[in-house]
This record gives C-alpha cells, sequence and structure tokens, in this order.
C-alpha cells in the first residue's frame, strides 16, 4: 500500500506547474518527475501513476464520469451511428454507434496554458 503524502490538490498545482512550457512528455518522463519533485521512490511514483489511469479506465467503462476539480473531466460519450463514405471508392458505409472517452479541461489547467 502506497501512503499517501500529498492531497489531489497539491498533485493538481503540480501537474499545472509541470506541464507548463512541456511539449512533450512520455509515461517514464512522468513518472521521474513525480519522483523526483515528491522524493517517493520511481516505483512508488509508476504505482501511482498507473492507479490513476487505471481507475479513470475502470470508471470510464461503468459509464461514471471522473472530475478533478481545476484539471478537467474525463466522461464517455456517445456517438450516434451515421453513414460515411469511403475515401478509396466513394461508396456509402454506415459507421456503427460508438463510445469514446472525452476529456474536458478545467478552468484552472485552460488559464494556466494562456
Amino acid at each position: 500500500m502506497i501512503d499517501i503524502l500529498y492531497s489531489v490538490s497539491e498533485i493538481i498545482i503540480f501537474l499545472l506547474i509541470f506541464f507548463r512550457g512541456v511539449s512533450k512528455m512520455n509515461k517514464s518522463e512522468l513518472i521521474d518527475k513525480i519522483a523526483s519533485e515528491t522524493k517517493i521512490t520511481k516505483t512508488n511514483a509508476l504505482n501511482v501513476v498507473e492507479a490513476v489511469i487505471d481507475s479513470i479506465i475502470e470508471a470510464a467503462k461503468n459509464n461514471e464520469k471522473v472530475v478533478l476539480s481545476g484539471f478537467g473531466s474525463f466522461v464517455v460519450s456517445n456517438r450516434k451511428g451515421r453513414v460515411g463514405r469511403n475515401p478509396q471508392t466513394g461508396a456509402k458505409i454506415t459507421i456503427p454507434a460508438s463510445n469514446v472517452p472525452r476529456f474536458s479541461p478545467g478552468k484552472i489547467f485552460k488559464d494556466s496554458v494562456k
């Protein structure tokens, strides 16, 4: 079990400050940064990142909305079925309805990247 040393709001503020000016970052770089900034091991940082991602995915599977105040919301939207065209042949095709994940940034996040 991982001891939580920081509140959700502290983590959100850290992420907002951290991502300001970052052009691209992969998962391992994020884990390294979290470990160094929070003084936890990389293994614990990896466990935290994976737990957050797994929790968001599990909530999406259950059609639940995940709201991280100030950072943003993860939600699943239903896209209706529609008629499209095959770009190579021009033939009409039926595109089935599907569920799609969406992210809406929160005010603090939007304001921090202006």
